[in-house]
């Protein structure tokens, strides 16, 4: 199997299921400044729109080889 790269590693976590002292560290928005915020969206972003990249990359591939459907 394909090693899950850190940050789409990240968007398959379920928060229920993480360790509590995992989630510790985790800050809350209302902790954040509004840079440190705004920093942690565009970071967000960033990694979602890679996760995007590569499963419309991953779709392609599918379809090129005729396997959907």
């Amino acid at each position: 199997m394909k090693d899950m790269k850190p940050e789409l590693a990240l968007l398959r976590t379920d928060p229920c299921e993480s360790d509590p002292a995992e989630m510790s560290s985790v800050r809350t928005p209302a902790a954040c400044s509004d840079d440190e915020l705004l920093a942690e969206v565009r970071e967000c972003e960033a990694v979602v729109r890679r996760a995007l990249a590569e499963q419309y990359a991953l779709m392609a591939e599918v379809e090129r080889r005729g396997l959907y459907g």
